[in-house]
């Protein structure tokens, strides 16, 4: 790093930093790169991927298969994003199982259910 601007980019209203790096195709002198530079002390967790989640009432939601051919819906914090998609430091461990394609399918179900239970 040489420093740190003296002043927020109004594009970005973020603290900018100039930084010089090798040559490389696609870079030009004064382009604008978004990064994620990690900070404090280094946390355990999992990236839950965009395609995993869906959201309803306002909150992230995954689907994980608890026994084989059963989910379950947990919540997903979405205070640290990544470039995939959220890191998650509790309520969903690495070994868990993640639908990450078919999860708007899975909540459709689980409402379906409810619906049909209230229309009895």
């Amino acid at each position: 790093m040489i420093s740190l601007l003296p002043q927020l980019d109004p594009r970005l209203q973020a603290p900018s930093f100039l930084y010089s790096v090798a040559a490389h195709p696609g870079l030009v002198t004064g382009i604008n790169l978004p990064v994620f530079l990690p900070s404090g002390p280094a946390r355990r967790g999992v990236i839950v991927l965009y395609s995993a989640v869906v959201w309803w009432q306002g909150r992230a939601w995954c689907y994980v298969e608890e026994p084989p051919g059963k989910f379950a819906r947990e919540e997903v914090s979405t205070v640290n994003p990544t470039l995939n998609g959220w890191f998650v430091s509790d309520g969903i461990a690495a070994d868990m199982r993640v639908v990450t394609a078919g999860a708007q399918t899975l909540l459709s179900e689980e409402f379906r259910s409810q619906i049909q239970a209230d229309q009895d």
